[in-house]
């Protein structure tokens, strides 16, 4: 650190005042800032000689001569700069070298055996933290293994927050498999740039992986399962999700893939119209106002979010209709209804979706008639019938010779598992979240507490204008007695009770209200909500307080106005 900053990021411990003399790597910035020297510090033998990642340098040779050579330009540099290097920490002249979490030698590129074992130790993950933990540990050498991706997939889904922690057969098996994957990881080939890459494809029914090679011998492995959406197309459209021409040879998917979303959408209507766009085009001759724009732009005015660039009139990086009601309708039946359009229509999509309902709204209302109704304290079937409704029956397979009756049955039996299973998982994650924030308080009389007052209690009549710096916590008090009480209020005074924080004085609990003496509505979340101005007893009218309305009431059920 340079002197000048010392002062900076200078903090005080029980001891005393502390300052760093070298830089800390928890300073916001500051792996950036090392990383940033170490570039500058390197430039001239980067990617020549010489690979830099923060404090781990690697100098790369063909020959025992050169490396001496690189190896004294590199030591050079670094004395020139005061850079030092602990001599425990270095080796010198090797075949084999350690570097990154990964082993290179004259062989190729291959796992660290060290952080293997660390993969293989590590015990069944109990929590979505521990998770991320292997996860991220074996996700470094996903490169290593094939159709690593897929392999994952019942892991990563854990990962997702609509998805409740529950350790399944199928997740201990994807946990199991990665583990013997890493394992037997082979050996990655250098890259040599001078030679040809090839790259093998392939598809399966969860996911599509890629492995680049030279000379029939692995370089790099990639994979990635399929989602949800891609999982329902058939095996050949599958298969084309990964469809690989060499690069010099796939100049149209490489062009593709560079060209702006609206060439790609006038490629496509063209193709779909090929009149389209000239129709398109008249309906500017027609429309006054769109000619009065177009003359401003050929003109050189600057028009906001509306540019005239190749003879096409755009607008927020769009093509801009005219005022041809005929040709808007045109325009959405072409990309609704026809087949290159890739909609079916609405009358096709509206009878698929009225099918789905109707086929289990039977289903729906026996639900909600069935259930017990808090308002009625009773379910609306008994309400009706007077007595309780019966039981669901369970689908028995094959209980029914009628085909279309075991069908119905089967789905329905389908339908309510999914229901519960959903259900489950919901109430699971709601526990997860709302015992993480329980914590187990124990108080004995005797014991010496902290009171937390409720907010509202704290804020009216006080005259403190920074109710944020204002004290948490009040006491500590003695506890004489154990009775009902919120024990989430209170906290266990250790150590020297000394000073004591008294409660605040003249709390609203001690005023009554004189009079109600104006009414406002007030934005309170996404709803408006009535606060009432209070003129309280003994209190002048100048410091009558702003309560809302319905906690009001809570407080002072029998107060009239």
């Amino acid at each position: 650190m340079d002197e000048r900053d010392i002062h900076k990021i200078a903090f005080r411990t029980h001891q005393g005042l502390f300052e760093f003399v070298v830089m800390p790597f928890g300073l916001t910035n500051a792996p950036a800032t090392f990383q940033s020297l170490m570039n500058e510090t390197f430039k001239p033998l980067l990617r020549k000689t010489t690979l830099v990642f923060f404090d781990d340098i690697l100098v790369y040779s063909p020959t025992m001569t050169q490396h001496v050579t690189d190896l004294e330009q590199v030591l050079l540099l670094m004395r020139e700069n005061s850079l030092m290097a602990k001599k425990s920490k270095c080796s010198f002249g090797g075949a084999v070298v350690e570097y990154l979490g990964r082993i290179i030698s004259g062989q190729g590129v291959q796992t660290d055996p060290k952080k293997i074992i660390a993969i293989q130790e590590w015990p069944i993950p109990q929590n979505l933290k521990q998770l991320r933990g292997f996860l991220g540990l074996a996700g470094y050498y996903r490169r290593f293994i094939k159709s690593f991706g897929i392999h994952a997939r019942p892991l990563t889904e854990l990962l997702k927050k609509e998805e409740s922690f529950v350790w399944t057969k199928e997740v201990q098996e994807a946990f199991d498999k990665l583990k013997v994957a890493l394992t037997s990881a082979p050996v990655l080939a250098l890259p040599d740039f001078t030679k040809t890459f090839i790259i093998e494809t392939d598809a399966s029914s969860k996911g599509m992986g890629a492995v680049l090679m030279q000379e029939n011998h692995p370089i790099a492995f990639i994979s990635k399962a399929f989602s949800v959406r891609q999982l329902a197309l058939s095996v050949y459209e599958k298969e084309l999700l990964i469809v690989y021409k060499k690069g010099i040879e796939n100049v149209v998917a490489d062009g593709l893939s560079r060209m702006p979303g609206l060439a790609l959408f006038e490629i496509g209507m063209t193709a779909i119209d090929p009149l389209l766009l000239n129709k398109i085009k008249a309906s500017w001759e027609y429309d006054a106002y769109l000619q009065s724009v177009i003359q401003k732009l050929v003109q050189g005015q600057q028009i906001p979010h509306v540019t005239w660039n190749d003879g096409l009139l755009r607008r927020k990086s769009k093509l801009w209709t005219g005022d041809d009601s005929q040709l808007k309708q045109d325009i959405i039946e072409l990309f609704h209804s026809s087949a290159m359009g890739g909609h079916s229509g609405y009358v096709p999509t509206l009878k698929k979706a009225p099918n789905q309902w109707l086929k289990w709204l039977s289903l729906a209302e026996w639900w909600y008639n069935t259930t017990y109704h808090s308002s009625m304290k009773t379910t609306p079937f008994e309400a009706l019938y007077g007595y309780p409704p019966p039981l669901h029956i369970p689908y028995i397979p094959n209980d029914t010779k009628v085909e279309a009756m075991e069908i119905l049955h089967r789905d329905r039996e389908a339908m309510i598992t999914s229901l519960k299973q959903n259900l489950n998982q919901t109430r699971n994650r709601m526990k997860q979240f709302a015992d993480n924030r329980i914590s187990e308080r124990n108080f004995e009389i005797g014991d010496w507490v902290y009171l937390k007052l409720r907010p509202f209690v704290q804020t009216s009549l006080k005259t403190q204008k920074y109710s944020k710096l204002g004290p948490k916590y009040y006491g500590p008090f003695l506890v004489w007695e154990k009775i009902v009480f919120h024990v989430s209020l209170l906290k266990k005074a250790h150590g020297q009770h000394l000073p004591v924080i008294p409660l605040p004085t003249n709390p609203r609990f001690m005023f009554q209200p004189r009079a109600i003496v104006d009414r406002r509505l007030v934005r309170k979340g996404n709803s408006s909500v009535s606060q009432v101005l209070v003129h309280w007893q003994g209190v002048p009218l100048s410091d009558a307080t702003w309560e809302f309305e319905n906690e009001f009431k809570m407080r002072f059920p029998d107060f009239n106005s």
